[in-house]
């Protein structure tokens, strides 16, 4: 069988550009300034300077910022494409998570409905994670991986990033271990 052939990292260099989402929204860098000052990425004013913080050359991705509109309320979500940068067909994932179905939530209260005891009730908590992947902090060595270029200045993400390959993966084991330890 003949070896997968991949392509070069992206490695900065002048001319790299993100995508028009986020080069001509008005939220692009308050977006990001948000995720800098929650300590989630990594603010580098030169490439030198994400040199120096990383240890090595940052792989660069392109940025996309996706907007919609709900109750008259602007939401915001930063998407780093690592598949652009090479980042993505080198990451290897080992394993598939398969998430609970509705099914499987109502066959289990049926389930324990039948085994109450009579006059207790049956309780359900519903467990909403906020800014779910950033939950997840990389590993220092993964961060060269994991940054953009945007007006100027390089962008290191700190914690998992949407668009990852390993992202979803990472939070589903975390969704389920939670999962697991509530369970009564």
């Amino acid at each position: 069988m003949e070896a997968k052939k991949l392509r070069d990292l992206s490695i900065y260099a002048d001319g790299i550009t993100n995508y028009t989402s986020i080069e001509d929204s008005p939220h692009g860098q308050a977006v990001l300034q948000e995720l800098v000052d929650a300590g989630f990425v990594e603010k580098c004013a030169t490439e030198a300077d994400a040199i120096e913080y990383l240890g090595a050359k940052p792989v660069v991705a392109k940025l996309a910022l996706i907007s919609k509109l709900k109750d008259e309320i602007w939401k915001h979500r930063l998407m780093l494409d690592c598949r652009v940068s090479g980042a993505k067909e080198r990451t290897v994932r080992t394993e598939r998570i398969v998430l609970p179905r509705i099914w499987d939530a109502i066959r289990d209260g049926l389930d324990l409905m039948m085994q109450r005891v009579r006059g207790s009730q049956l309780e359900y908590m519903v467990l909403d994670f906020s800014d779910a992947f950033f939950l997840l902090p990389l590993a220092h060595t993964e961060q060269r991986y994991f940054c953009a270029h945007y007006r100027g200045e390089f962008f290191v993400w700190r914690r998992v990033a949407q668009g990852s390959l390993s992202g979803p993966n990472s939070f589903g084991r975390l969704s389920a271990a939670v999962g697991r330890m509530t369970a009564g």
